[in-house]
């Protein structure tokens, strides 16, 4: 069997009725899926009933990582001989034609540009229904970067670019590979057909609840800081990323923290990072 497209959706510690939205929406677009669960406890019988015979379920109880988790992926759709795989956070939300959106943004561009390897969907915030002004476009627009939920990707640029960075286990999986397709000589593109919902960080509450930040989860500023020194090191991002990571991204969720109830593990956590190897 030939499959057009494949999704892959990587769970940990998934809230299982939005996951199962978001399986009930993608089958109804196309036709494979697979389920990458890193999550301590399998999460297969609650989904089981979901599945095509030519879907898949892995489980990793000891958590390999985001970008390990997506290479499963692809190289279930490279079996399948897909022509794409997309890519999504496990409490995305998609309305009905996205898939087909994208692929026909891919198409339109593929005739003007043939270098595109990736398009990826405009965002609207899904808690206040405001488009993300840094994320949303009217236009097809080339893009450096790419935001990995909601992205469709070319199999066959992909086996030119090579799979995600296995290493980098969370953040900035999606900026190398982006970065790695540029140097390659591909393009990658943001949509303006195609639309999604989705969270950027997490929404907590300060002062009493009365007001609210939006900041990453204290656990990933390890990676973050680790990923950005390593990347910047190596040259395998763009300067103008390196330093928009260094001196305006960091420095704000420093300020950030300051309001948390948590603030020395945000502090303990990236200082870790930069010290990593």
């Amino acid at each position: 069997m030939i499959t057009t497209v494949l999704s892959v959706i990587v769970l940990h510690h998934p809230h299982i009725d939005a996951t199962r939205n978001l399986i009930q929406q993608l089958k109804k677009q196309y036709s494979a899926l697979v389920v990458v669960d890193n999550s301590p406890n399998s999460h297969q019988t609650e989904l089981a009933e979901l599945f095509s015979p030519e879907d898949a379920y892995y489980h990793f109880p000891q958590n390999i990582g985001l970008g390990a988790a997506h290479n499963v992926g692809i190289k279930r759709a490279m079996e399948l001989n897909c022509n794409f795989v997309a890519i999504f956070d496990q409490d995305s939300t998609i309305p009905s034609e996205l898939i087909e959106k994208l692929i026909r943004t891919f198409d339109e561009i593929s005739q003007i540009d043939p270098t595109i390897a990736a398009v990826g969907p405009s965002y609207i915030d899904d808690r206040t229904n405001k488009k993300n002004k840094s994320n949303f476009v009217f236009r097809h627009t080339k893009k450096k970067m790419l935001i990995s939920s909601g992205s469709l990707l070319s199999i066959a640029t992909l086996k030119n670019i090579g799979l995600m960075d296995e290493d980098l286990f969370i953040d900035l999986i999606d900026t190398e590979w982006c970065h790695r397709a540029y140097k390659k000589g591909y393009s990658v593109y943001k949509s303006a057909l195609a639309t999604m919902a989705h969270r950027v960080g997490e929404v907590q509450p300060i002062l009493g609840g009365r007001y609210q930040i939006t900041c990453m989860n204290p656990f990933r500023c390890y990676y973050y800081a680790r990923n950005v020194k390593r990347l910047m090191l190596q040259r395998r991002i763009s300067f103008l990323v390196g330093c928009y990571a260094l001196c305006i991204y960091i420095p704000r969720v420093l300020i950030k923290a300051l309001f948390l109830p948590n603030t020395g593990m945000y502090y303990k956590n990236l200082i870790r990072g930069f010290l990593a190897k």
